[in-house]
């Protein structure tokens, strides 16, 4: 265990696991207007698409600090090669579905999705909803390739997303170990 305080906001975390200060990557994400996109938001129900897609539940919407705050701390970071971007994924956030999930040509949902992603979540984030299954497909096919560790040697803290490098050794501006 590596545990970091966050020169921000003076949040500790365990950098092995986590790359980033949980509270402000939460803080970020509540911030962006467009963090929950019309495609995937259960307030424009009833409206059909040409492909499948989730959406959101309105619990998720009337909660979503927390949604996100337990997202920040116990999620997973996954590279995309073929966007060149970083997503984070949380199973059953706070212990409940997140989504739901709509057929082509469907009006409404008809069925449960137990996780949720932040697309692009150091960059542009947005929320969806998926299942489990389809995620873990993504991983063992290397379309969603884990977060490495730090380059520096005798270093196991996560990469930040986009750097070759942990918190403490990318930017270190941004958080230092903590003195036990």
């Amino acid at each position: 265990m590596a545990e970091v305080r966050c020169q921000q906001c003076g949040q500790s975390w365990d950098a092995h696991e986590v790359p980033l200060c949980p509270v402000c990557l939460k803080t970020t994400w509540l911030a962006c207007e467009t963090l929950v996109r019309r495609k995937h938001d259960p307030r424009s129900l009833p409206h059909i698409y040409s492909a499948y897609r989730s959406v959101v539940t309105e619990h998720f919407l009337e909660e979503l600090e927390a949604f996100l705050g337990y997202a920040a701390e116990y999620g997973s970071w996954y590279f995309l090669p073929e966007f060149e971007t970083y997503n984070h994924f949380t199973v059953l956030p706070l212990g409940v579905n997140p989504g739901a999930g709509i057929p082509a040509g469907e009006e409404e949902p008809d069925h449960a999705l137990d996780c949720l992603v932040v697309a692009e979540a150091n960059d542009d984030p947005h929320v969806f909803a998926v299942e489990f299954q389809m995620a873990d497909d993504w991983i063992e096919a290397g379309e969603w390739i884990p977060l490495e560790h730090c380059s520096h040697e005798a270093c196991n803290n996560q990469r930040v997303p986009g750097e070759r490098a942990c918190v403490l050794h990318s930017h270190p501006q941004l958080a230092h170990e903590n003195q036990v």
